[in-house]
């Protein structure tokens, strides 16, 4: 199996479980844990799998396409102070807050 796939499906279970959990960690209830995991799995079951599925798709096409961006955010962060014969060159500079609030 795909190593990328694997990770994105990891994920995706993780997502299902904190799903599950989180809620019963918040509520106080007479019934067990697991009971009350499975619960609110079965209520909120569709919502849960497709959060699942748009996080295992997610995290798969980052790891897939992450990687071709590492040389184009590597010019794009050169600060250097000569020309450099890069394309794209991205300089710091500091941005007054005034553009951004009405004071």
């Amino acid at each position: 199996m795909d190593k990328h796939l694997f990770y994105a499906l990891l994920g995706g279970t993780i997502n299902v479980v904190l799903s599950s959990a989180v809620p019963c960690l918040i509520k106080k209830k007479d019934k067990s844990f697991f009971g009350e995991m499975r619960q609110v799995y079965e209520t909120n079951r569709k919502s849960i799998l497709v959060s699942s599925l748009i996080i295992v798709i997610t995290i798969y096409i980052v790891l897939k396409v992450g990687p071709n961006f590492k040389p184009l955010l590597e010019r794009l962060s050169n600060n250097d102070n000569e020309p450099s014969e890069n394309m794209f060159t991205i300089r710091r500079q500091m941005i007054p807050l005034n553009n951004f609030f009405r004071l």
